[in-house]
């Protein structure tokens, strides 16, 4: 979890990331054709504005944004279960340790599921099937973000502190 204080919340940087990414995810999982040229391209978009995130978290990002801010640990898995417990939420900004694992398992689903869109596309890929993987690890991503949604509502509530808010004005 981040040292910072409330005061120095997400960068602009990291709330465009996040909101295109989810707006990309969602368009391409309801609204486009897989394999047609706008689900390719939405597919690489998202790719890109992952290493984006993930080059500018570990090189000029400050604060809460820098990776190194939000490794999960034991302890912050404990802090969290104890803010939870007694509903006081802690004076700090950053993931939380649940939420920093479900920020890396997102990251490495949607890296996945970009290179298994890719990977499908080939002689190898067609040939063992990998479009059951992407299928998979894209499904996969769903559930993760509609537990990743129903966390930040129900923690919102529970805590009454407005993580949407957050996510928008920067903290």
């Amino acid at each position: 979890m981040s040292k910072q204080k409330s005061k120095t919340g997400w960068d602009l940087i990291v709330r465009s990331v996040h909101w295109m990414v989810a707006g990309l995810f969602l368009t391409n999982y309801f609204y486009t054709e897989p394999g047609y040229e706008a689900h390719v391209n939405i597919g690489w978009i998202i790719f890109g504005l992952v290493i984006f995130r993930i080059i500018w978290g570990c090189s000029l990002a400050k604060g809460p944004n820098r990776i190194s801010n939000f490794l999960p640990s034991l302890s912050g898995f404990y802090e969290h279960i104890q803010e939870l417990r007694h509903r006081k939420p802690s004076n700090l900004i950053g993931h939380n340790a649940v939420g920093s694992c479900a920020i890396f398992m997102m990251w490495f689903g949607l890296l996945s599921a970009a290179f298994t869109g890719w990977l499908q596309d080939t002689d190898w890929g067609f040939e063992n099937d990998i479009y059951q993987w992407h299928e998979l690890i894209v499904d996969g991503l769903w559930y993760l973000v509609v537990i990743h949604i129903s966390a930040v509502i129900l923690t919102s509530l529970w805590l009454r502190r407005n993580l949407i808010k957050q996510m928008i004005n920067g903290g």
